[in-house]
């Protein structure tokens, strides 16, 4: 070998070692064990409010598992990975029959799948915070929703995807692990037209997903191609709207400068079908100083 080429060798050879050690990183959080606080048969819920249950899976669930629960596509490219959210109903790919409470349970309180596994792209630190009277409004809904035959191919991730999570660098992605790190859920509020109960909403709503953990918005790394930069849901960047805008941004998919949301990426349709109550909350707390934390 021409000693020349002996350097750029080794620092091939080295940064092979480095790549394969970040992709062992990666698998091995992937493959985790994570205790649950759920037991294993299926927990016995008090009766719930279908209807109430509803309006809660299309705010908080509808966005990534689709208008019929039985999952969708989040991303399938290469150097992503392939991504889809999972069946809710009881059809086949879905829930099984008698495991509805556990796995809902284990999903949204510790991030977790049905072998203690941590989830992938659920926003399980968020949706922990719901009452135990929502959750069982929750079930309630997806106990009765008709089953949809809909199964969905392995997940896969991609190289790059996989190196971000070896390096650390969305850690957001891994559920049981955001939940473990997490200090415990803020109780949840008393529903009503306050700044307090709009923030519960933000959380459940999945606003941190897409806006960020502080609302401030930008691009995330791991972007699908074509995603549009979320904008900042703070204070300062709703300073030009009223209630009313925020309404009809909400039910109508319009701002008030007339630019149409998309709804593929912004899920105001389902959204807008919270009650009047509930978005006037919701608009209390984007408004006020806890969406906007200081700058330390």
């Amino acid at each position: 070998m021409n000693s020349r080429m002996q350097p750029v060798v080794r620092i091939l050879g080295l940064l092979c070692v480095l790549l394969l050690l970040i992709l062992l990183s990666s698998e091995l959080r992937l493959r985790k064990s994570f205790p649950s606080t759920v037991a294993s048969d299926d927990p016995r819920i008090p009766g719930g409010d279908s209807t109430h249950g509803r309006t809660l899976a299309l705010a908080a669930c509808a966005s990534c598992h689709g208008a019929d629960l039985a999952g969708r596509e989040i991303a399938d490219v290469a150097w992503l990975g392939r991504l889809y959210a999972s069946n809710l109903t009881p059809g086949h790919g879905g829930i099984p029959k008698g495991q509805l409470a556990s796995m809902v349970l284990r999903a949204i309180r510790d991030g977790v799948d049905a072998d203690g596994h941590t989830l992938v792209l659920m926003p399980s630190v968020f949706l922990r915070r719901i009452s135990d009277t929502d959750l069982a409004d929750l079930i309630a809904y997806l106990a009765q929703i008709e089953p949809v035959d809909r199964d969905w191919p392995e997940r896969r991730l991609g190289l790059f995807t996989r190196a971000v999570l070896g390096l650390g660098l969305a850690d957001e992605l891994l559920a049981a692990e955001t939940v473990a790190a997490s200090v415990a859920a803020t109780p949840a509020p008393v529903p009503g037209a306050s700044e307090s109960y709009g923030g519960y909403l933000v959380d459940l709503g999945g606003c941190r997903v897409c806006h960020h953990s502080d609302l401030r918005g930008g691009r995330h790394l791991l972007a699908v191609p074509g995603e549009p930069e979320p904008p900042s849901l703070q204070p300062h960047a709703l300073r030009h709207w009223s209630l009313k805008d925020f309404v009809s941004a909400m039910r109508a998919g319009q701002t008030p400068d007339g630019r149409r949301l998309n709804a593929e990426y912004m899920p105001w349709p389902f959204l807008g079908q919270l009650e009047d109550y509930q978005l006037e909350a919701l608009w209390l707390y984007l408004r006020s100083d806890s969406a906007e934390p200081e700058v330390s």
